[in-house]
Formats: C-alpha cells, structure tokens, sequence
C-alpha cells in the first residue's frame, strides 16, 4: 500500500493527501509515482519560482503551491489501463482522461477542501483564449492562480513527456511556452515564468 503523500514536501507538509490509498504492485507503482505524484512535486517546484518572481505574497503563494499538489488528483479515479495506455490517445479516451478534472473536484469538495483552492484547480485546463475546459472561461475570468498553474503544469508535462508523448528539451518547451501566449496562457504569466526560467539558467 502506497500512500499519495509522502509527508516530504517542505511546501506544506499538512494536506490531506494521504487519504487517498491505492493498492499498487510492481510496475503500477513506479508508474503513480512518476506520473502523478512527482509531476505535481515538481509542479508545486515551478508554482513557487514563478510566485516569487510575480512577488504574490506567502498566503497566495502557499496556496497556489497547496493547488498544485493537487491539481491531478482526480486521475487516480481514471482507469489505469487508459492512463497508462502507450501510443496516441483516441477522441473518445481524452474526452474520459479530461474528466479528470471534474473527479478531482469532486473529491476535494466531499473532504470539504477551501473554495478556492477547489475553484483554482478546477479552472488550470482554461485557456486564456476561451477554448478550454471545462467551462470554456477565458482572459481575466479565469482565475489567477490557474493562469500560474497552467503554465507550470504544461511545461513540466512537456519537459518530462507522458506515456504517450516524448519528452522535450527545455529550450524547446520554453519555445512552446511562448507560442501559445495570448492563446491558451496569459501573457503575463508566460513572460514571468521565462523570466525566472531564464534568470536561474544562467546562474
């Protein structure tokens, strides 16, 4: 038995990650592991660095952090098969994958979660330009912290691939990044994360 949370993070230390357990063996676990749990460590990482940068305070700051340490829990209610599928996945698969979103919410709003920090989780699939998910909110409307979360989500995804994606190099990523500001990222947020991007490469 594996818990979600290790209790390892210095970001926040008291969430209650842990009461989500999964029995896992062998190959399933490493999987979890690299997938879901690292991903959103390193998330949370990304969240921090671009926080700072953006000088929010330490309130919004931990909060946005506590976000993307959770920000993927509702795929561990999507079937292991179809998220540990290799090759490219149907319409039909990514249409079960993006409910992902709404098992999450779900989740955390059953454990009585803070409100916001189910909203901004809800909201980090958006696009700046309308055409997200799952309610199709764009520009200011959505909110600030998913902006910063999405930006960092996807470029972690991009840098680490997935199982049916290759991973990319980061000066690649970063090119991504910045193509699609003003599309589906806020082009604040974009400047700012290859700001401090930019600023810890080259020291």
């Amino acid at each position: 038995m594996r818990g979600y949370c290790d209790k390892k993070c210095d970001s926040c230390g008291k969430c209650r990650n842990s009461t989500i357990i999964k029995a896992l063996t062998g190959d399933k676990i490493d999987f979890y592991v690299e997938y879901l749990i690292k991903h959103q460590l390193r998330v949370a990482e990304l969240c921090l660095k671009t926080a700072d940068f953006l000088g929010l305070s330490r309130e919004r700051t931990s909060l946005l952090i506590q976000c993307a340490l959770f920000h993927d829990v509702g795929k561990f209610f999507i079937p292991e098969g179809l998220l540990m599928k290799k090759g490219p996945l149907t319409e039909e698969e990514y249409e079960d994958v993006k409910k992902h979103v709404e098992l999450g919410v779900s989740y955390l709003e059953q454990k009585h979660f803070n409100e916001e920090l189910v909203k901004i989780i809800k909201h980090h699939h958006e696009r700046f330009d309308g055409a997200g998910y799952p309610d199709g909110l764009s520009g200011d409307i959505i909110p600030y912290l998913s902006r910063i979360l999405a930006v960092c989500d996807s470029f972690d995804a991009m840098i680490y691939g997935r199982h049916y994606k290759k991973p990319i190099n980061k000066e690649t990523a970063i090119k991504e990044i910045l193509s699609k500001s003003g599309s589906q990222f806020d082009p604040e947020i974009v400047d700012a994360f290859i700001s401090q991007f930019m600023k810890r490469e080259v020291v």
